[in-house]
């Protein structure tokens, strides 16, 4: 596997796992029904994402607002209290 200038980016022909102090992420191009998919997976959760072409087209198109948005609550929306177990 090749590395390149930057320490936490480490390239092969189809890989790219980067990372920093808060996450470590691996991208994989991979065969999808109609061309390559990029797979996004968490090398801390096991979490994975495949997206199209188009999907990861129509990321690059968003403003950064979603974004911030969607850090807010990374893992999910927050339990709605009225139904915890811990609600008095």
């Amino acid at each position: 596997m090749g590395s390149t200038d930057h320490e936490d980016v480490e390239l092969s022909s189809s890989v790219v796992l980067i990372g920093n102090e808060f996450a470590q992420v691996r991208l994989e191009v991979v065969p999808g029904p109609h061309g390559d998919h990029l797979r996004i997976s968490s090398i801390r959760t096991g979490l994975t994402r495949t997206l199209s072409p188009t999907s990861v087209e129509s990321l690059s198109r968003l403003s950064i607002g979603p974004y911030l948005d969607a850090l807010e609550t990374p893992f999910g929306p927050e339990p709605d209290l009225a139904f915890s177990a811990d609600f008095p």
